[in-house]
């Protein structure tokens, strides 16, 4: 059994377990796929409705341009809209994974515990349920 089967039940997860030879694997066929050096790349790129792209190179993995663009929407604080979703008694589940590199229980946590929610003691002191993706 090869590491993704053994970890995730088949499922590729990204998390901070994967370091570049890990990751390369899954990378690696993806960008060749896409790559100017595929005899087929024009065919995939007019399929996808990306033929007349003046970007250079047409397909990248990220791009820090992107990025770049993104910067600013990272410090926005967008948690009342939890609020309003529990306020509108919403299904709401917060997805916290134990690996995630980012915004893990760490990190999700604080920031859920300032929300001023209806029976804010109540939510806190249920039991917590663990969900397998």
């Amino acid at each position: 059994m090869n590491y993704i089967e053994d970890v995730s039940g088949g499922v590729f997860a990204y998390d901070q377990r994967i370091f570049g030879e890990d990751w390369d694997k899954n990378e690696d066929p993806v960008i060749n796929y896409f790559s100017d050096t595929n005899p087929d790349v024009s065919t995939i790129y007019e399929a996808i409705h990306v033929s007349d792209s003046t970007k250079v190179p047409v397909f990248e993995m990220s791009s820090s341009a992107v990025n770049e663009a993104f910067n600013g929407d990272k410090m926005i604080d967008y948690s009342h809209y939890i609020v309003d979703l529990i306020n509108l008694e919403s299904p709401v589940l917060i997805y916290a994974g134990e690996f995630d590199a980012q915004d893990g229980p760490k990190t999700i946590e604080p920031w859920l515990r300032k929300l001023e929610i209806p029976n804010y003691d109540e939510f806190w002191g249920q039991s917590r349920n663990i969900y397998w993706v």
